[in-house]
């Protein structure tokens, strides 16, 4: 289960990946393009293909369902 707080950074790729890449490939992408640390807890998004708009949402509560 995700735990998402306020210190949780989003970061996310804005050019596409080719996902069929092992989880070795993502790490280093994470590394050298995002400069972040994959062990961090932070949330890294991804994209097949190039998305002009895209909408993330995550539950915030049971109550108040989805943002």
């Amino acid at each position: 289960m995700l735990s998402v707080t306020s210190a949780t950074r989003v970061l996310v790729a804005t050019t596409p990946v080719d996902l069929r890449g092992s989880f070795n490939r993502l790490y280093s992408l994470v590394v050298e393009q995002l400069k972040g640390d994959p062990l961090s807890g932070h949330l890294f998004v991804f994209s097949l293909i190039k998305v002009a708009n895209f909408e993330l949402g995550f539950p915030l509560s049971r109550s108040t369902g989805f943002y």
